[in-house]
């Protein structure tokens, strides 16, 4: 084949390949030069470059490769250069060059195409999507927003990108697989952005106190999105919700409340309605009518806070009555109630029947009368005086107090069935009644209706119930033969049979006796429910004695909380012989909740038995199974079980090492002072001292009184050493004429074993120092507590809160002295300072704000050596100590002991009361000013015990007076276990009572 005809099959194919664009391509001549093989070789490729997006996305409906697109289009560019090149170059003539450029620049169209095309899939949207789903995943608000925008404004260049492409092909495919899915993703937290956006206005502009109205404006703008956003589980949905609960509270609390309106709702009582909620106390209300202020005997908020009613000592009379209400940090709101004199405004006779008296020729009957006033209360027994008139079976009528009008005059004659007609007339209000009755037999309990179990506050009755704290009752409902309510307790108790059918359930008070008791403000006749056992249900029938006509009611006791497991851990600690040994116990109750103290597990009407020890709470770690330590032998098993009422066990087994011994000495307690001036010392015991057993275990403090050991200095020391004699502590003091010209020196604690021989092995070295005032760098006195002044004594403070000051000194190289009051520094102040306690406030009446309880006032501390004055602040408190917190501990504790053995578990023989328990325990009361005195102890305790109440725990026991401060266990099994909360000023502590002997019928 010829050069020149395979020139013109490849010009036929560049034809066939560009038969679909829109825009007619100028085809490749045959090059006779190398300005024509320039030319032919540009437009060719940029044929290929239009080609590969246009046709791909017009025929193939896809997207071409992003790479091979800007290859093709990056070698259309150099190679139409090159051609522009070659025709400066060699393109002849002016005329000839351009002739050549006109026919290169034909092909210039596609190629602009072309690189528009590049440069709209060159902007990504990938990193602006990835950042802006990142920020969205962590949840932040801030950063989403600015991601947001960011991804926005870069959808926008794209989209501006994109318009400029030329195809409408090449446009949808980019719009669809770019533009599309980026918008749907900036869009999906459109609503959360807009909640923000509104918010963030709040929170910057400060408009919850600046401009309240457009808060609330912008509040309910996005009300409905805010319902939107609690339906999502995202963070950022999550924290924005948190925004919104913040900024609705504060503008909540900012809305001005006012009072709707103030109104007489009875005789004594005025309701004042506000239009919103307020956070006010009974103590914020009060009452004038005019310039006198009303007494006030009781304010009753309710739940919503929108209303309360206001109870007066004495009645409503004529006139405007003004309630006032406080508020803190805002203005009173007040409303005024105009209000009428009660009065009689209604008279009814309470039945259709007048019963005969008893007898077989009655010369009396009754019939209920009732008078109300304006407010529809009963005022009978206030307005017994009115005018009766009768005709008919009787002659007379008295109207009682009790709202009984009793007809006399009724002859022996007279049958049932006969009338009598009845006007009774109020003469000061003109309020009349007037009735005829029939005479009817006398009246006996007919029917009767069991109600529903009540509680107060509506609270479920379970065995964990207490019943000396909780009441419980089954209302009774009894109507004589003529629809009248029979209101006598005794009454009923004598024309009604009332049969409990499971007492192992619940039992009531005084053996099924009806009382009269007060439900929702109702007199009505009930059952109590005196004491729960099992849990179940009983049933309670109520029998008329006259007709059998019965009723029945249904108690129902929920199970309390049980013990669901209860598993022992391996103790934490190395286990030694003759060494207390804690197992760590988890207890988890029927509800899924772990018991973690000692006085929940106590609370649980259930019980973890524990054999080969006791069951004890370790301050801030929890439960344990104690094994005491003379039961903890060496190289013997030891081994505790756990067994819950359910039969679950649980067991740990362990084998205790060799005795731990003291071995060495590691260190000094810290609030021990290294640092002495001349003339001063420091005592430091063994309980003092940081040792070590063979085990490189630290033994507690406690553990270390026993221990005997020495110190040792150098020839040439600035210290005098002096053992105790019975080398259980040492007294280290700085010479006061010592000429030497150390400061410091090295003291060496050693043990001495049994001989009194020094333990080298064990010895520790620690650096004592001389210090004088001018090495001294600054000072400090340490915060003082709040100081207890009596106000029923001349504000006087008692011994035992006496407080003392503490001043240190700290020196250049950090080493701290306590300063020594009077010799080192003084005292003034708007008080007394005897040494350095304060002895006395100097404080009257007028010191306290109106209401305040507390008052501060400033003492100058003044450092004898440089004259530099401290101040420091302390506050005098007049409220009267009360109980903080009470701890039971074994008798012959003192209240000034620091360390004691706490009690959770004893054993008892006798019948058990407040006597018993004092005389059993010693109960340590610790007030809110960490003072201790002993609550069973009167002439050391400034209150006993309040009450005390017993829930049985195993075995069968009685309490009478449970609840109060004499109540009492009178009887109870061998064997019998008795949990016993004792209460103290609303604080308590409780023991587990075992008794060992049985208690029968104690007096």
């Amino acid at each position: 084949m010829s050069k020149k005809k395979a020139i013109k099959i490849a010009t036929a194919s560049a034809i066939a390949l560009t038969g679909a664009v829109a825009v007619a391509q100028p085809q490749a001549e045959a090059a006779t030069n190398s300005v024509d093989k320039a030319i032919t070789k540009a437009t060719t490729q940029v044929n290929k470059a239009f080609n590969l997006y246009y046709n791909t996305t017009k025929k193939s409906k896809k997207l071409p490769s992003g790479s091979a697109i800007r290859k093709e289009v990056k070698l259309a560019e150099q190679y139409y250069a090159a051609a522009e090149a070659e025709i400066a170059k060699k393109g002849g003539s002016k005329s000839q060059k351009a002739a050549y450029t006109k026919k290169l620049e034909e092909s210039k169209t596609s190629l602009n195409r072309a690189k528009k095309y590049v440069a709209a899939v060159s902007v990504t949207l990938k990193a602006s999507r990835t950042a802006f789903a990142d920020a969205v995943e962590v949840g932040t608000q801030s950063k989403v927003l600015s991601s947001k925008k960011a991804l926005d404004a870069k959808i926008a260049t794209f989209e501006k990108a994109v318009a400029k492409v030329y195809g409408s092909d090449a446009r949808r495919l980019l719009t669809k697989t770019y533009t599309t899915p980026a918008k749907a993703e900036a869009a999906s937290v459109d609503t959360e952005l807009k909640v923000y956006a509104a918010y963030k206005e709040i929170e910057s502009k400060k408009l919850i106190t600046t401009d309240l109205k457009l808060a609330g404006e912008k509040i309910e703008s996005v009300k409905a999105e805010v319902e939107e956003l609690k339906a999502k589980d995202t963070k950022l949905a999550k924290n924005i919700l948190k925004a919104v609960e913040k900024n609705n509270k504060a503008y909540e609390a900012a809305q001005v409340p006012a009072v709707e309106s103030v109104s007489a709702i009875n005789a004594k009582t005025l309701e004042v309605k506000f239009d919103k909620a307020v956070e006010v106390t009974a103590a914020d209300f009060s009452v004038a009518k005019g310039s006198v202020k009303s007494n006030i005997a009781n304010v009753t908020i309710a739940e919503d806070k929108k209303s309360a009613q206001i109870e007066l000592t004495s009645k409503l009379t004529k006139g405007d009555y003004t309630v006032t209400v406080k508020q803190a940090d805002k203005d009173a709101l007040t409303g005024t109630a105009s209000v009428e004199d009660e009065k009689v405004a209604g008279i009814q006779i309470l039945s259709d029947n007048a019963v005969l008296a008893a007898g077989a020729t009655p010369s009396t009957a009754t019939v209920g009368v009732k008078v109300t006033n304006q407010y529809g209360e009963d005022v009978t027994k206030l307005n017994s005086n009115l005018t009766i008139t009768v005709s008919g079976a009787a002659t007379g009528a008295t109207l009682n107090t009790d709202g009984t009008l009793t007809l006399t005059g009724i002859a022996n004659t007279a049958k049932v069935g006969d009338s009598v007609t009845i006007t009774l007339v109020h003469g000061a209000t003109a309020t009349t009644t007037t009735k005829t009755v029939k005479l009817s037999s006398a009246t006996v309990a007919s029917t009767v209706e069991v109600g529903a179990l009540y509680n107060k506050d509506g609270k479920t009755l379970s065995q964990d119930t207490d019943l000396s704290a909780d009441k419980f009752y089954l209302p009774i409902t009894v109507k004589d033969q003529y629809g009248k309510e029979i209101t006598s307790a005794s009454k009923a108790n004598s024309e009604l049979l009332i049969t409990n059918t499971n007492s192992a359930v619940a039992t009531f008070a005084d053996e099924n006796e009806i009382k009269e008791v007060t439900i929702n403000g109702k007199d009505v006749l009930a059952l109590q429910v005196s004491s729960i056992n099992l849990a179940g249900t009983t049933n309670v029938l109520a029998i008329s004695k006259a007709n059998g006509t019965s009723s029945q009611g249904t108690v129902t006791v929920k199970e309390g909380v049980k013990i669901a497991s209860a598993t022992l851990s391996a103790p934490t600690e190395l286990v030694t012989a003759n060494k207390d040994t804690y197992f760590p116990l988890s207890v988890v109750d029927s509800e899924g909740k772990e018991v973690t103290t000692k006085k929940a597990l106590d609370a649980i009407n259930d019980a973890v038995t524990p054999t080969g020890g006791t069951i004890v709470e370790v301050d801030g770690k929890g439960l344990f199974v104690k094994v005491a330590a003379a039961n903890v032998v060496a190289n013997s098993p030891l081994t505790v079980v756990v067994n819950t009422s359910t039969g679950k066990v649980s067991t740990q087994t362990v084998v205790p090492r060799a005795e731990a011994v003291a071995t060495v000495v590691t260190g000094i307690s810290a609030d021990k002072a290294t640092a002495l001036r001349q003339g001063k010392s420091v005592t430091i015991a063994n309980t003092d001292l940081v040792i070590e057993d063979q085990y490189g275990q630290v033994i507690k403090s406690d553990d270390t009184d026993d221990v005997l050991f020495t110190v040792k200095a150098s020839d040439d020391t600035p210290f005098t050493v002096t053992p105790a004699e019975n080398k259980k502590s040492v007294t280290i003091t700085a010479k006061s004429n010592y000429a030497g010209s150390k400061t410091s020196d090295k003291l060496e604690f050693k043990l001495l074993d049994g001989s009194s021989n020094a333990i080298e092995a064990s010895t520790f070295t620690k650096t004592f120092t001389v210090v004088s005032d001018e090495t001294f760098a600054s000072y400090k006195v340490e915060d003082v507590k709040p100081v207890y002044v009596d106000s029923t004594n001349s504000y006087t403070i008692g011994s035992d809160y006496q407080l003392a000051f503490v001043v240190k000194a700290t020196t250049k190289s950090g080493e701290v002295v306590t300063l020594d009051s009077g010799e080192d520094y003084s005292v003034t102040g708007g008080f007394t300072v005897s040494g350095n306690k304060i002895t006395a406030a100097n404080i009257a009446d007028a010191d306290f704000a109106d209401k305040a309880t507390t008052v501060t006032k400033k003492v100058t501390i003044t450092i004898n050596a440089t004259g530099e004055e401290l101040t420091k602040e302390v506050t005098f408190s007049k409220e009267a100590p009360k109980a903080a917190k009470v701890e039971l501990a074994l008798d012959g504790t003192t209240a000034a002991a620091t360390k004691y053995d706490l009690v959770t578990k004893e054993s008892v023989s006798t019948a058990v009361n407040a006597d018993t328990l004092e005389d059993l325990l010693d109960i340590i009361v610790t007030d809110q000013y960490g003072v201790k005195v002993l609550a069973d102890n009167p002439a050391e305790g400034e209150t006993g015990i309040d009450s005390i109440t017993f829930t049985k725990v195993s075995g069968k026991a009685t309490f009478t007076g449970n609840g109060t401060s004499v109540a009492k266990v009178t009887t109870a099994e061998k064997d019998a276990v008795v949990s016993t909360t004792i209460n103290v000023g609303g604080q308590k502590a409780t023991v587990q009572l075992t008794f060992s002997a049985a208690v029968v019928d104690a007096p």
